[in-house]
C-alpha cells in the first residue's frame, strides 16, 4: 500500500524524560505517523493526544513534528 511520508520528529530530552524508556520508541513510532486527524492542515494549530496515561502536546510545521509538553492525565476516566 501506499505508505505516508513518515515526520521528523523533535522533542527535547526533558519532555521525553516523563515517558519511561521503554515507551519511548513506540511513542515516537506513533507520532512519525503523523497522528493528527486527517482533515487538518493549519500549521498554526497545536494538537494533543493520548498516550497510555499522558497527553502529548505538539505543532507540526513542514513535516517536522515538534512535541511541545507531554503530560501525565490524572484524572481516572469513569469506566
Amino acid at each position: 500500500g501506499l505508505e505516508c511520508p513518515l515526520l521528523e520528529v523533535e522533542i527535547e530530552s526533558d519532555v521525553l524524560e516523563i515517558i519511561p524508556e521503554e515507551k519511548r520508541n513506540m511513542l515516537l513510532k506513533v507520532l512519525e505517523q503523523d497522528p493528527r486527524p486527517g482533515y487538518h492542515t493549519d500549521s498554526n494549530r497545536k494538537y494533543g493526544f493520548e498516550f497510555g496515561k499522558w497527553e502529548v502536546k505538539f505543532e507540526v510545521h513542514n513535516q517536522v513534528l515538534r512535541v511541545l509538553e507531554i503530560s501525565e492525565i490524572l484524572k481516572r476516566k469513569s469506566e
